[in-house]
């Protein structure tokens, strides 16, 4: 489905009532199935296209190259240094001594700490926002 024909349909359920809460529920619902419909076959893609990546690594390696290239497009193997933690507790405490705070992300565990604040337990410097959101399920009729 289109973006133009995802917009029509939910234009058409809106129409008959605006500003009723009812059909601009069941719109959400719709594009939000819409959505995941349309998610999954992205998803479908991105699974051939890994495996299409695979097959690449693998025919330039049995040919010796590292690059190669096709009537559109070049692919080349590239390398790149990631980190690997082997030690935490090592890697904890050179951070504790030497200040190097920029070696972690700036963010803490959002299920630790709601297990702290469900047990009132205070973390200093970390306040609590509410994130407010719809939840959306099937209507059960019946």
């Amino acid at each position: 489905m289109t973006e133009a024909e995802i917009k029509a349909k939910v234009a058409q359920m809106t129409t008959s009532a605006p500003d009723e809460l009812g059909p601009t529920i069941d719109a959400l619902y719709a594009l939000r199935e819409m959505r995941l419909g349309m998610q999954k076959k992205v998803d479908e893609l991105k699974a051939e296209e890994v495996r299409t990546r695979e097959k690449i690594f693998e025919m330039l390696a049995a040919v010796g190259l590292t690059r190669a290239s096709g009537a559109v497009a070049t692919a080349g193997i590239k390398v790149s240094n990631i980190p690997l933690v082997e030690d935490w507790d090592l890697l904890q405490a050179h951070i504790k001594a030497t200040g190097e705070f920029d070696l972690l992300q700036k963010r803490i565990s959002v299920t630790a700490w709601r297990a702290r604040f469900e047990d009132n337990i205070e973390v200093p410097g970390v306040s609590k926002v509410e994130d407010v959101d719809i939840s959306l399920t099937r209507a059960s009729r019946g």
